[in-house]
């Protein structure tokens, strides 16, 4: 017996406008946002395997630039006193102290802001010497990062030894690297002529060797600070020339010894318009405790001194701090006086008033510096 089959009604859907649902476009925004945000963190977790290398390219490069185009914090202008009132105010390279050192915001050993890859010899001496600064002040003043770098900073000079300050690092582990040739700035010589104060008997023996430390930083202004002497900021170097003389005294035949007697310093205030009218009085003493004496192997003396003879090619003293006088400005000429003793019968006497003629400008010794970090 045959069944009736089963009616199949066919239904035609006339509305065939493609309009969504508010359910489906709601989902869909929802799912969108959500991979939009997935993608986003998932960036973020893929850091830790991205190369190493060249983030630490990039702090390498960073460090690099910052020593040696930056002079570092703080830093007083140009012409200034490097060390002023109130206390904390001296530069970076002149802290003597570890408790000075807190006052130190960033390291850099450009002799300014306009001498790009020019360096400072005080600033390159204070570096390399980890004496005051520890590796820490070293990574906190350099990486400023809280991230833990090592880090390791190669510095040398043309005929020098290499000077290293940071971590050990090893050839064939990956690290950031860069290399930069720079020069460094050694402050002149200024020679004084003893021959010229040579007398025959008379006199006391003593020579007082003047320095007018602002006639010395302006003469040279118009060719920058790469080639003046800065005596606020740089070490001076002052030559005693012995050619022409005799080297035995004169009455009792023996061999002429001197001494570095001591070192008078003073500033005179500008007081007229009148160049000439300008020095008045004895000046307003400065401390001088701070004075640091140097022979040219490094060795530190301290005054009075005996230096025999013969005499040592040059000294060199640091007079950075001692200008600290809060009222030393522009406007003020300070003079330092260094007076040597020959003894009164060594024919030997005199007064030499040094001028910018007698300096014969910087030494600008061809450097180079290899930053790595990782």
């Amino acid at each position: 017996m045959w069944k009736e089959r089963p009616k199949v009604r066919i239904v035609y859907i006339t509305n065939d406008s493609g309009q969504l649902s508010i359910d489906f476009i709601v989902g869909l925004s929802i799912f969108m946002i959500a991979l939009i945000m997935a993608s986003t963190m998932a960036a973020g977790l893929l850091v830790g395997l991205q190369s190493k290398h060249v983030d630490y390219d990039a702090v390498a490069y960073r460090t690099a630039v910052m020593l040696v185009e930056d002079p570092g914090e703080p830093v007083q202008p140009l012409g200034k006193s490097a060390y002023t009132q109130p206390f904390g105010n001296e530069q970076w390279e002149l802290v003597q102290i570890p408790g000075e050192k807190i006052y130190t915001k960033r390291f850099g050993l450009a002799v300014s802001k306009s001498t790009p890859a020019v360096i400072s010899s005080k600033k390159y001496e204070r570096f390399i010497d980890n004496s005051i600064y520890s590796n820490e002040d070293y990574k906190n003043k350099l990486l400023f990062s809280d991230y833990p770098y090592s880090y390791n900073v190669m510095i040398q000079k043309e005929g020098g030894t290499e000077q290293t300050i940071g971590d050990v690092y090893h050839e064939n582990s990956q690290y950031g690297y860069i290399r930069r040739i720079l020069f460094e700035k050694e402050s002149g010589t200024i020679d004084v002529e003893l021959r010229n104060h040579y007398t025959h008997g008379g006199g006391d023996g003593k020579i007082n060797v003047e320095l007018w430390s602002s006639d010395f930083l302006f003469s040279f202004n118009d060719y920058g600070s790469t080639y003046f002497l800065d005596p606020y900021r740089e070490n001076v170097k002052l030559k005693l020339s012995f050619e022409g003389i005799p080297t035995n005294d004169p009455v009792s035949g023996d061999p002429i010894l001197f001494r570095l007697e001591g070192v008078q310093c003073e500033y005179f205030p500008f007081t007229t318009d009148k160049e000439e009218e300008l020095i008045v009085g004895t000046g307003e003493p400065l401390t001088t405790f701070n004075f640091i004496y140097r022979l040219p192997d490094g060795t530190e003396i301290t005054p009075p001194y005996d230096f025999g003879f013969p005499a040592p090619e040059y000294f060199t003293t640091e007079i950075g701090r001692v200008l600290d006088n809060p009222v030393l400005l522009l406007e003020d000429k300070p003079r330092i006086l260094i007076t040597y003793d020959f003894g009164s019968t060594s024919g030997i006497s005199g007064h030499e008033i040094s001028d910018p003629s007698e300096y014969s400008g910087p030494t600008l010794t061809p450097t180079w510096m290899e930053v790595r970090v990782w």
